[in-house]
């Protein structure tokens, strides 16, 4: 059975807290992170539990995130892709927040586009809450998709080059973990549907064994 994913469905929670999806520093998350939506795991696979939550982080202004910080990358966080460790359905980010170009250096058009972003997703919550749809243009007759997929397998795309991955059937893509693992995919959203300047995909992936969240964008 086909899923309305233009409604908002019971496994899904929109636009969750920070106090709801960090376990810790909160407001350094937040400060970089902007938590989309909440799903339940049970949604995905029969057996599985808790929840996962898509995000998007503020940057890049330029390029792509991480792009410019190569020395405070890690295996899990690296250009284009960034993780956490889940911990009770919390997330603790996987890296050193010197990832984000703002930890780094000032600039001017880089803080500027953070507050627009952050102007831009609080407007498409205020249009939720009002209304009950998603949309980020202030349209009341276009909603949009919370998501783009749920589950399934993982179509390869401009984002596959960015992580180390499996191939298979020369269609889909698979991120491995450090271990050489396939992660689980979870699913996608469109980024610029929830707000501007977002990534056209937001890929979330899930190891069950070593509990990381891991986030790949498409650009196309």
């Amino acid at each position: 059975m086909s899923i309305d994913l233009k409604q908002l469905q019971p496994f899904m929670k929109p636009f969750p807290e920070g106090n709801d999806i960090f376990s810790n520093r909160v407001e350094q998350h937040l400060k970089h992170i902007q938590p989309l939506l909440t799903i339940e795991l049970s949604a995905i696979k029969q057996g599985w539990s808790g929840t996962l939550h898509f995000l998007t982080p503020k940057e890049p202004y330029e390029g792509l995130v991480g792009q410019s910080t190569s020395e405070f990358h890690n295996y899990y966080s690296r250009e284009n892709c960034i993780a956490f460790r889940v911990d009770n359905d919390k997330y603790e980010f996987l890296g050193d927040f010197r990832y984000f170009e703002l930890e780094t250096q000032v600039d001017a058009g880089l803080i500027k586009h953070y507050q627009e972003v952050e102007l831009s997703l609080a407007a498409t919550k205020s249009l939720f809450e009002e209304h009950h749809f998603l949309n980020p243009w202030g349209q009341l007759n276009n909603p949009q998709d919370w998501l783009d997929e749920l589950g399934g397998e993982p179509w390869c795309g401009n984002w596959s080059d960015s992580f180390p991955n499996e191939i298979v059937n020369d269609e889909f893509c698979y991120p491995l973990t450090e271990d050489g693992r396939r992660f689980e995919y979870i699913g996608s959203l469109s980024g610029y549907s929830y707000r501007e300047n977002a990534a056209d995909g937001v890929l979330l992936f899930f190891d069950p064994v070593e509990k990381i969240a891991l986030f790949i964008f498409d650009w196309t």
